[in-house]
């Protein structure tokens, strides 16, 4: 605020925030001119949220000129610069005599400043100020200089302030100081300051312990009822009623309990390591005049300090989330809620399963032990294997396919990423090519044994029918079957070829020796069937059921007769041989 050549203006509960950076001299509250006369100062809260201001001064209040100037109940606070110069409240002309009381100037910033660091000073020469009632604490470290009271270099030091009953705690400063830029001198106790000045005869160098940077507000009760009444001001910056013998500073001390905590923190309670921007709110409390929040250690507020919601950058540490409500009673207990800051996972500790096998080998199963902070895993497997089943669990069922060999790898992965690869090598076994030989795909039940081929010469054949190379259409028995040709190799890996073969009843007209004169009859018949014909005595009957399986047998030489009497009603097969031909005819057995 710049305010010039007024007549009695009142500035008066503002809150003011420095929150950018600029390239010259801030001032929060400026009052410009030898014109601007009689002000009015007071209730207004000024902090600086930003951290950087380059060699420039900042400044809260500035009276650059005019006379009967009142200054009052102001707090100036929660300064965060790192660099550039400090100063609470500064009057810059001489002999102008403003009055300045009841003002707390807190620069108390844990971490370091380049800049230098002023409570109350005084540009020109003696302004022959009036200071009552003042706390300037400056406990910020400084590679510059700070003191409590700052003189111009030529003001005279029992002159240049009319000053007492205030607070001067300046740790590793100076009570006051002359000069600013060419040899200053320095003062820096309370004590050689009263020395040589004769003035603040009733103040004291005692940490005023604030309950915090956004409510200095101060709780050392050896400071408790040390100011001088000023008339006309009676209520504190809260609007509390000061006492007959006042506290020293903005406020007075708590007469009243601290608030109650907030109620529950809301936000999630999980967050990844380095996670940015996390949410976290309470609900607004009556009567409040600030929100306190703290965060675990490596983690900072980015945003929202003293409201009721905050934005967190987290570092690497869990830990507590906490917020506590302040009113004009002081800094109530905190809310907590606990973070858990989760990592990417740690890699599986190894892989279990066989490490050799054989190519195309299927219901392979490998596994590992479920990782801690995981939820899920991704398996890679060499090329030409694939994952059957499993993928994104702990176990995965494999199929080696033409796979050669290589490297099977898993990964733990969580919402906060993912760890390194655990391995395990490969190994194959080569293929062995087995190839079946069938002479032809279909054959009749009455044909004689069949000679299959296969490679390797010492692969196994299997099959209905089956025995050793041959094929017995009589003994497989009518339909399609299969035939397997197995081979075993040195690493007990199974390798194997199939083709089928058809076996037909193939009527007896059509069979290869059917041109004799054999016959049966009565056919169809009741169950007795009489075989005719030249050389029948020679022949062997054999009767087939009608899904091809042997029922009966005889030899023809004694007796012709085919008895069926005790079999079902339905068609049979008879096949007649006597060595040199073969006849197959259909009997129709009907009771």
């Amino acid at each position: 605020m710049y305010i010039r050549e007024t007549d009695g203006v009142v500035i008066h509960d503002n809150f003011i925030d420095k929150n950018t950076a600029n390239v010259t001299s801030w001032n929060a509250i400026q009052l410009a001119q030898a014109a601007n006369i009689n002000g009015r100062i007071y209730n207004n809260y000024i902090q600086v949220s930003q951290t950087a201001n380059g060699t420039q001064t900042f400044r809260g209040i500035y009276l650059f000129n005019g006379v009967g100037h009142r200054v009052y109940n102001n707090v100036i606070t929660n300064i965060n610069l790192e660099a550039g110069n400090v100063t609470g409240i500064e009057v810059r002309t001489g002999a102008t005599a403003p009055e300045i009381y009841f003002n707390t100037i807190s620069i108390d910033k844990a971490a370091g400043t380049t800049g230098n660091l002023a409570g109350i000073a005084e540009s020109l020469t003696n302004t022959n100020s009036i200071l009552r009632n003042n706390t300037i604490s400056i406990s910020q470290p400084s590679i510059g200089m700070k003191s409590g009271l700052v003189l111009a270099t030529n003001s005279t030091p029992s002159s240049a302030f009319n000053s007492n009953y205030n607070i001067l705690h300046v740790p590793g400063g100076n009570a006051a100081q002359k000069g600013t830029l060419v040899n200053p001198i320095f003062y820096p106790t309370l004590s050689n300051w009263q020395g040589i000045s004769g003035q603040d005869a009733n103040s004291f160098d005692l940490d005023p312990e604030f309950v915090s940077a956004i409510l200095p507000q101060p709780t050392n009760l050896a400071l408790d009822n040390k100011g001088t009444s000023i008339t006309d001001i009676t209520v504190d910056y809260l609007g509390v009623n000061r006492g007959a013998v006042p506290d020293i500073g903005a406020y007075e001390f708590g007469d009243c309990p601290p608030p109650s905590a907030p109620g529950a923190i809301s936000g999630e309670n999980e967050w990844c390591i380095n996670a940015t921007g996390a949410s976290f709110s309470i609900d607004p409390v009556p009567g409040a005049i600030g929100y306190s929040w703290t965060v675990p250690s490596g983690s900072t507020i980015n945003s929202g300090q003293g409201s009721t919601s905050i934005s967190v950058d987290f570092g690497a540490l869990s830990g507590n989330i906490t917020a506590a409500v302040e009113d004009s009673c002081g800094l109530g207990p905190a809310a907590i809620l606990t973070i858990n800051l989760l990592t990417a996972p740690p890699a599986p500790a190894g892989i279990a399963g066989p490490s050799a096998v054989c190519s195309g080998e299927t219901g392979v199963t490998y596994a590992i032990q479920p990782v801690a902070g995981a939820n899920s895993y991704t398996w890679t497997l060499p090329s030409g294997a694939i994952i059957a089943s499993g993928q994104g669990s702990t176990i995965i069922t494999a199929d080696i396919g033409s796979a050669t060999g290589g490297t099977i790898s898993v990964i733990a992965q969580n919402d906060c990423g993912s760890s390194g690869a655990t391995t395990y090598t490969l190994l194959v076994f080569p293929p062995t090519t087995v190839t079946l030989g069938i002479p032809q795909d279909t054959v009749c039940i009455g044909d004689g044994p069949l000679t299959l081929s296969g490679d390797p010469i010492d692969a196994i054949f299997s099959g209905p029918g089956v025995e050793g190379g041959t094929f017995d259409p009589e003994i497989a028995g009518l339909g399609t079957h299969l035939i397997t040709l197995s081979y075993e190799d040195e690493f007990g890996c199974t390798f194997s070829d199939t083709d089928e073969i058809v076996v037909e009843l193939c009527s007896g007209l059509n069979a290869p020796n059917a041109q004799n004169q054999w016959s049966v009859y009565p056919n169809p018949g009741t169950g007795i069937f009489r075989v005719h014909g030249e050389t029948i005595r020679e022949a062997t009957a054999e009767v087939f059921g009608s899904k091809g399986q042997l029922i009966l047998k005889k030899d023809l030489k004694t007796d012709p007769i085919i008895d069926l009497s005790n079999y079902p009603n339905g068609v049979y097969l008879l096949r007649l041989r006597d060595g040199k031909q073969t006849k197959i005819l259909k009997l129709i057995v009907s009771h």
